[in-house]
């Protein structure tokens, strides 16, 4: 199981960097779906399902002009992945905070496939 979690999540990644963005990745994301941010998180809480796949979505674009998320390292540890990524970013206004320039930042997530089965 923990190489076919790895696969699905490069492919998810694959689709979250193509033209089509977040919504080409939906298609890896499960109903029951939660994202959680951390307290320090320009967004912090947790989003669910579909919505809030597209809620993260939304407001990540608002924020973005430009924005990819590399995946550098996966690896797969049973139920959950480890990701390590480049989140490059190239802000969608100027103001005393930004001033357009793409800025990469190092993230780490740790993803956890549920299963019913």
């Amino acid at each position: 199981m923990s190489q076919e979690n790895v696969e699905t999540v490069r492919a998810l990644y694959e689709a979250w960097n193509s033209p089509g963005g977040f919504e080409a990745a939906i298609a890896f994301i499960s109903d029951d779906f939660e994202w959680v941010n951390p307290p320090y998180a320009v967004e912090p809480g947790t989003k669910y399902g579909h919505a809030g796949w597209r809620a993260a979505g939304d407001n990540l674009a608002a924020a973005f002009h430009v924005r990819t998320h590399e995946l550098l390292e996966v690896r797969g540890l049973g139920g959950r992945v480890l990701c390590f990524t480049t989140f490059t970013a190239r802000t969608a206004f100027r103001s005393e905070y930004g001033d357009g320039t793409a800025t990469p930042h190092a993230m780490r997530r740790c993803l956890q496939q549920r299963r019913n089965d």
